[in-house]
């Protein structure tokens, strides 16, 4: 018989976590104390000591496939709470390293706030740079855009990313970037009313817990499988999902997306909309490969390369999900 396992989080968890539960005693004055103590960091504390991605204890294999099942459970039951309420369920994928200073990620902010408004729900993997962009954006979708611009020139002073060494084990070098989030957050919090109108989704893992999910998700699907939580955001996203430049991780999806739609696995063919279409073709040319690969197909319809905002909103709008059942 296993031993049960000291561990820091509950393997049953029954609800998808919020950021105040996952940064519980966080204090914006007092980051570098205040923040190995949160939640979140001792759970990835854990993760690392035990054995990364491969802990040898089976008692701990087995704790953190039960956390994850309890997860994906919650994630569902909220997906299927918002569609009943007519919402739709797009996905925001980009670079994690996108600075808050960087024009870029204001667009992405925008896009989606604008999206929030239409009735999507927001979904990404619930990191810092273009996946934090695509948060903030719904959070302030009760808000004005000169409000978002407003919080966007308070995040990123002397803190325009999360600055970490390549080696996901390192201590923090700067902790400032999650202070400036939380003092936003706590500065421009939407009522309960408004958050329960604009809800967004974070789907982000432990594997990458040097990298601390954004405080702007409403929830959060947190995994420790990252496998699971990869396969797990994209196939949820079945009304589309936008590309912002990324590198190898966003390339990783690009092409799992692209699978699905070439198959027609999840149900539904759904938009793949890529903003900055010269990204696509010069920088890493994404787009030549897709159309051939979609070549006669109906769904090659669904893929797009847009440069203009109005238009990758429109390609979100007008899709019609049922015409498009595979």
């Amino acid at each position: 018989m296993l031993e049960s396992p000291d561990l820091p989080f509950d393997p049953h968890h029954p609800a998808l976590y919020t950021s105040q539960e996952l940064f519980e005693g966080f204090d914006p004055a007092r980051p570098q104390e205040t923040f190995p103590q949160t939640f979140d960091q001792r759970v990835y504390a854990h993760f690392v000591a035990s054995g990364g991605a491969h802990p040898d204890d089976v008692a701990v294999r087995l704790a953190r496939s039960l956390h994850d099942h309890a997860m994906t459970e919650a994630k569902y039951a909220f997906l299927a709470e918002q569609q009943a309420l007519g919402r739709r369920i797009m996905a925001i994928m980009g670079g994690h390293n996108l600075k808050r200073a960087d024009p870029r990620y204001r667009r992405v902010a925008h896009i989606a706030r604008r999206l929030a408004l239409e009735g999507f729900v927001v979904a990404t993997g619930g990191g810092p740079g273009a996946m934090e962009a695509g948060h903030l954006g719904a959070f302030f979708a009760a808000r004005t855009p000169a409000e978002l611009d407003e919080a966007i020139h308070l995040l990123a002073p002397r803190a325009p990313h999360l600055i970490h060494p390549d080696h996901p084990d390192a201590e923090y070098k700067d902790l400032d970037w999650m202070a400036r989030a939380w003092r936003v957050w706590e500065r421009f919090a939407p009522s309960p009313e408004e958050a329960a109108r604009y809800p967004s989704l974070g789907v982000p893992t432990w594997l990458y817990g040097h990298e601390p999910p954004t405080v702007f998700a409403t929830v959060h699907a947190k995994y420790f499988a990252n496998s699971i939580r990869e396969e797990g955001l994209l196939s949820i996203a079945i009304d589309g999902v936008l590309y912002t430049p990324g590198k190898a991780g966003t390339i990783q999806e690009v092409f799992q997306d692209a699978c699905q739609n070439y198959y027609g696995s999840m149900t539904y063919y759904s938009p793949m909309i890529f903003m900055e279409s010269a990204y696509w073709v010069e920088r890493l040319p994404v787009r030549p490969l897709l159309e051939r690969l979609m070549a006669g197909k109906a769904q090659a319809a669904l893929i797009a390369f847009e440069d203009d905002d109005d238009a990758i909103i429109a390609r979100f709008v007008e899709y019609e999900r049922e015409r498009w059942r595979a």
